[in-house]
């Protein structure tokens, strides 16, 4: 797609653009049509809100992100048809694994969604699933070897960390980065609040979407090594299409609890925050300058951050550390 690209638009980032926001649009239509499955009432607010989410910036104005918006469009048709064509669904499937591994927990989201007893129409899904993985994991060894290396120990409280994140994030988008300082700490406020979404996955009707939340942002918490994962732990894009079923999920909650009219207000006043959070988050994607003036508030620290939690042999693949001078937020070192 990028040599198809580079054919039709060269070096002029405008082409490149319009395909992302036309992909991104379509991904929201995608988020309506799965709002409807779950006979959510506004699905166009759920569609709505999914457009115009700030967390969705990075995935959309990054040009190299093409990769996340494809392969959650394919992701979201595999889901559309599956109760219409298993093969269809199946090629869909593989097409969003083709673009990116964004997707490659969703035989596990079918598994929780689908009410189905023809389980084994589900065992390509998860050949194919297991098959990319290991090609991704062998694929990116070399970069990984210098990825997040923590002590076993230290794992569950990483995934605990990073879980809340995004889950603070998509509830208060602000502030929003290219790359973000996290240390792996313990922190009372993300345990609480990965502990009330524990209690909506066990008492909500439509638990199955929060299930479908975390299945799909699970290879990106930190249980495996991913190259990323070198410069930040976290990324916004890594929630897009998971986000998705996060937001069916907090619009059909409402329907539950709030009348049509007062939904709709409610409804129309987060959009238009959202949106002028998502305009003025876009701006640091205009120019190089604006994106690394930006970038360079939480550089510093994150650069400590990575510094203190990656192994000591690991420490000197820091290099972009290297001639800056670093406070440490846990040492107070420079």
């Amino acid at each position: 797609f990028y040599w198809i690209f580079y054919k039709l638009f060269g070096t002029d980032s405008f082409g490149y653009h319009v395909v992302n926001v036309i992909l991104h649009a379509l991904n929201a239509y995608m988020v309506t049509r799965l709002a409807r499955r779950w006979e959510v009432k506004h699905a166009w607010l759920a569609g709505l809100l999914f457009l115009v989410h700030p967390l969705h910036v990075q995935a959309v104005a990054w040009i190299i992100q093409f990769k996340t918006l494809l392969a959650c469009f394919f992701a979201l048709m595999s889901l559309e048809l599956i109760r219409m064509s298993t093969n269809w669904s199946i090629f869909e499937f593989l097409l969003s694994l083709l673009a990116k591994g964004s997707a490659i927990f969703l035989p596990f989201v079918l598994l929780v969604t689908e009410k189905s007893r023809k389980l084994t129409r589900l065992i390509p899904f998860f050949i194919l699933s297991a098959a990319f993985g290991i090609l991704t994991l062998y694929m990116n060894r070399a970069q990984t070897e210098v990825s997040v290396l923590l002590d076993v120990w230290l794992r569950p409280l990483l995934v605990t960390k990073t879980f809340a994140f995004y889950l603070m994030k998509f509830f208060w988008p602000q502030p929003l980065s290219y790359i973000y300082p996290l240390d792996v700490s313990f922190d009372v406020a993300s345990l609480l609040v990965v502990f009330c979404f524990c209690i909506a996955a066990l008492y909500s009707k439509d638990r199955r979407l929060l299930f479908a939340y975390f299945l799909i942002l699970l290879p990106c918490l930190g249980f495996i090594n991913i190259p990323g994962m070198r410069l930040s732990l976290v990324s916004d894009h890594w929630a897009y299409l998971a986000d998705g079923f996060l937001i069916v999920f907090v619009v059909r909650s409402l329907e539950r609890f709030v009348r049509t009219n007062i939904l709709i207000a409610i409804g129309d006043v987060i959009a238009i925050g959202l949106a002028i959070l998502f305009f003025n988050h876009v701006q640091i994607f205009v120019s190089e300058e604006a994106f690394w003036k930006q970038a360079q508030k939480h550089i510093a620290m994150t650069a400590a951050t990575m510094v203190r939690i990656f192994k000591p042999a690991e420490r000197t693949e820091i290099d972009y550390a290297d001639g800056v001078e670093i406070l440490d937020p846990f040492t107070g070192e420079v």
